[in-house]
C-alpha cells in the first residue's frame, strides 16, 4: 500500500512542475521587456531635443551709435568765386535708434545653426550749406556778395538683412542655457528717402525744395560678427540676447559732409518659438 501511494506521488511531480512553468511563462517576456526599457531610458534621455531644428520669432534692436556721422567741410572755387561751408548732423531722436524685425534659425548640426534676420530702422539727418558767391568791392560800404543758406531735412528707412553661421557651446540635445558666437554677411537697403530744403537768400527765406539728397549705394554690403546667449523655458520659448558688430564695406550716403557710418554696434533681443 505504501508503495502504491509513493508511486502516485512521484507520478504527480512532473505534472506539478509543468503547471508551474506554464504559469511563469507569460510573466517572463514582460519582465524581460521591463528590463530592456530600464536599460534604454538613459539613452533616450540623451537624445531629448531641447532646441528645435527650426525656430522663428520677433527681434528688438537698438543702435549703439547714430547711423549718420556729424561732419563739416569747406569747398571753395575761384571761377565763379564761391565759398561753400557744408555741415551735416544726425538729428535722430533717441527713439529712432530702436528697430524691430524678424529672425529665423535652422540647426544644420547639433552645435551649428544658420540664422537669418531682417531689422527695420528709421533715420533722420540735417544738412546745412552756406554759400558766399561773388566778390566784395572794397571801395564801397555795401557787401556785393550773395549769401545763400540751404537747410535740408532728410528722413529714410533702413532695412538690414543678415545671414550668419552660429556656433553654440552645447548641442541642441543638451538641456540648459548656452553661449554662442556668430559671423556672416549683411546688406543694408535704403528706401522711402524724403528731403525738404528751405533757402535763405540775403535774409529772405523761401520754401521748399524736395529734391532728395544723393544716395551713394542703395544697397550697402557689410560683414558681421557677434556673441550672445540662448535661454529656453519649460514651454520651449527661446530668449536670445546678443551684441553684433557690423563693418559696412559701402556707405549708403557718401557726399561731402553727408556720410553714413561704417562701424555699427547693435544690441538685440529675440523671442523665438
Amino acid at each position: 500500500m505504501y508503495r502504491s501511494v509513493l508511486a502516485g506521488s512521484l507520478r504527480a511531480v512532473p505534472a506539478l512542475v509543468l503547471t508551474s512553468l506554464a504559469l511563469l511563462a507569460p510573466s517572463l517576456p514582460a519582465q524581460e521587456k521591463k528590463t530592456q526599457t530600464t536599460e534604454q531610458a538613459p539613452e533616450y534621455l540623451k537624445k531629448q531635443v531641447y532646441i528645435r531644428r527650426f525656430s522663428a520669432g520677433a527681434t528688438l534692436a537698438v543702435y549703439g551709435f547714430k547711423p549718420m556721422i556729424d561732419g563739416a567741410t569747406t569747398n571753395d572755387t575761384t571761377t565763379p568765386p564761391v565759398i561753400s561751408d557744408l555741415s551735416s548732423k544726425g538729428t535722430d531722436p533717441f527713439g529712432h535708434r530702436f528697430g524691430g524685425g524678424i529672425t529665423a534659425q535652422f540647426m544644420v548640426k547639433p552645435k551649428y545653426g544658420i540664422v537669418a534676420t531682417g531689422i527695420y530702422h528709421k533715420i533722420s539727418f540735417q544738412n546745412i550749406k552756406d554759400n558766399i558767391e561773388g566778390i566784395d568791392n572794397p571801395n564801397t560800404t555795401a557787401d556785393e556778395r550773395t549769401f545763400i543758406t540751404d537747410t535740408s531735412d532728410t528722413s529714410a528707412r533702413l532695412i538690414d538683412f543678415s545671414l550668419l553661421l552660429r556656433r553654440y557651446d552645447k548641442d541642441r540635445f543638451t538641456k540648459g542655457a548656452r553661449w554662442f558666437f556668430e559671423g556672416g554677411g549683411a546688406v543694408r537697403h535704403v528706401s522711402n528717402l524724403r528731403t525738404s530744403t528751405s533757402t535763405i537768400l540775403n535774409g529772405t527765406e523761401s520754401c521748399c525744395k524736395t529734391a532728395p539728397v544723393p544716395i551713394a549705394h542703395k544697397n550697402a554690403r557689410g560683414v558681421v560678427g557677434g556673441i550672445g546667449a540662448q535661454f529656453v523655458d519649460d514651454f520651449g520659448i527661446h530668449l536670445v540676447p546678443e551684441v553684433r558688430y557690423t563693418r559696412w564695406l559701402d556707405r549708403n550716403f557718401d557726399s561731402l559732409a553727408t556720410k553714413s557710418r561704417r562701424d555699427q554696434i547693435e544690441a538685440m533681443v529675440s523671442i523665438t518659438f
